[in-house]
C-alpha cells in the first residue's frame, strides 16, 4: 500500500473495534468501552498519539502484566470542581480516571 492511499473508518466501528480488543485482552466490558471512546476521540481529534495505533503497545503491555486490568479506583472526595481520585496505584489504563479531568475542562 503507497503512502497516498487512505482508509476511512467510522468512528462508532473505530470504537467498537478498539473495545472489543480491550475486553479480549481483559478489561471489564465498561472500562474497555471508556477507553475505547477516548482512544478513538483522540483519533478523530488528530492526537494519533492517543489513539488506536496504541492498540498494539497497550496489548503487549497487558499481555506482560504491565496493566492491571482490574484496579480499584474510587473517588476519595468530591467537589464541585475538583475530585481527588485513588487509581489503586497499580499500572491501570490513565483513561479510567477522567473525573477529574472532566471536571477540570467544566463538565
Amino acid at each position: 500500500m503507497s503512502d497516498t492511499t487512505r482508509s476511512t473508518v467510522r468512528f462508532d466501528r473505530l470504537k467498537a473495534l478498539i473495545g472489543e480488543a480491550l475486553e479480549r485482552l481483559g478489561l471489564p466490558d465498561q472500562d474497555a468501552v471508556t477507553v475505547a471512546a477516548l482512544m478513538a476521540e483522540a483519533d478523530l481529534q488528530g492526537s494519533d498519539g492517543h489513539g488506536v495505533s496504541r492498540l498494539p503497545q497497550y496489548a503487549r503491555r497487558i499481555k506482560a502484566g504491565g496493566f492491571n486490568v482490574k484496579p480499584n479506583i474510587r473517588v476519595v472526595r468530591e467537589q464541585a470542581s475538583t475530585a481527588l481520585v485513588n487509581g489503586d496505584n497499580n499500572n491501570g489504563m490513565g483513561h479510567l480516571l477522567n473525573l477529574p479531568m472532566a471536571k477540570a475542562r467544566g463538565f
